[in-house]
């Protein structure tokens, strides 16, 4: 699978609030995410993310990096992308006697 791929997860509201930092919309609006709302930063206006959520293109987090995308324009679903989310390591275990 190349980097940046859809994987088969399908992103949520909430976890757009919650890993979220910017939204990209269909019509090319930029917007900050602010809890569970959007704060677009031409207009100044403020939609809720629920409300907004099937007009979301992409979604980026903290560092500039593409975290869920939609497919097409007709797609309802908008779809997590590889590396989105950490990858959990496993933890050594050391006995104390």
């Amino acid at each position: 699978m190349r980097s940046g791929a859809p994987i088969r997860h399908v992103f949520t509201p909430r976890e757009i609030e919650h890993f979220g930092h910017s939204v990209r919309m269909m019509n090319g609006n930029l917007g900050e995410v602010d809890g569970k709302y959007i704060v677009f930063l031409t207009s100044g206006a403020v939609l809720s993310i629920a409300s907004a959520y099937w007009e979301i293109r992409n979604v980026r987090n903290e560092n500039g990096q593409v975290i869920a995308k939609r497919i097409g324009k007709r797609v309802g679903k908008l779809w997590a992308v590889e590396g989105a989310f950490p990858r959990l390591a496993k933890e050594k275990y050391t006995m104390v006697y």
